[in-house]
């Protein structure tokens, strides 16, 4: 009976180590599901680091925990289909090439991108001008947006509205124009500058012309019709 025991004691000593040694080897082919989360966030993060002005936002629906997946031997491969860049919605492929058993799975990603954008303050109508009232500088998820924007007042405090937007809306440049500094029929002064003197006549518009406009004008003097570009409210200027 005692060398039963014995014997029974020196089995013991032989395979619990054995089966300890297969578990740890079996958990270290098992990827880390929490850490390839992580991986994927991080590779989101630097694609769009350097093609988006706002801040990001990433939602990242969390993998399954139950997922296994083999260890990869090599470093994993995440990549975005070129019709997804800098969407709203991607897919990240997260690829695993090593042999004899590569994988790869889809996980799907929103991103937001926030960035302070001009909005009306209030209704603004059809042929009214923008005062800084009207105007106000609020964090958009600037990927949602189909046009361009403002993020700038200067830019467009003094534009005139062409068609109706609504208060809370974020105020697109195809829905604005620059005043008109100049009308139709409106007697101007004429400059011609170079860097030793400057020439002033007088002249009549005759076209209506915003900041920078060309238009045409008649000098009053000579009867002739040029080209010149508005300059304020009562000037033009000749760019030779």
């Amino acid at each position: 009976m005692k060398n039963i025991l014995i014997l029974c004691s020196i089995l013991q000593l032989i395979f619990i180590p054995v089966c300890f040694g297969n578990t740890e080897h079996t958990l270290k082919k098992t990827l880390d599901i929490s850490q390839l989360q992580f991986q994927i966030e991080e590779f989101v993060q630097n694609t769009f680091a350097n093609h988006t002005e706002g801040d990001i936002k990433l939602s990242i629906k969390p993998l399954d925990n139950r997922l296994k997946l083999a260890h990869c031997e090599e470093d994993l491969q995440f990549s975005l289909p070129t019709h997804n860049h800098f969407a709203q919605r991607v897919t990240v492929n997260v690829r695993c090439n090593a042999s004899p058993k590569p994988w790869q799975i889809y996980v799907p990603v929103i991103i937001e991108s926030y960035k302070p954008v001009l909005i009306a303050t209030k209704l603004l109508s059809p042929n009214e001008y923008i005062t800084p009232q009207d105007i106000s500088l609020q964090p958009v998820n600037i990927l949602t947006l189909d046009r361009s924007y403002f993020d700038n007042p200067k830019l467009l405090v003094g534009k005139v509205v062409k068609q109706t937007i609504r208060a809370g809306s974020v105020i697109h440049p195809n829905q604005v124009s620059n005043a008109k500094l100049i009308k139709k029929g409106q007697l101007v002064n004429i400059l011609s500058k170079n860097p030793n003197f400057v020439i002033r006549m007088q002249g009549r518009s005759l076209q209506d012309g915003s900041l920078n406009q060309r238009i045409q004008v008649e000098n009053l003097s000579s009867k002739r019709i040029i080209d010149a570009y508005a300059l304020n409210a009562n000037e033009v200027i000749i760019h030779e």
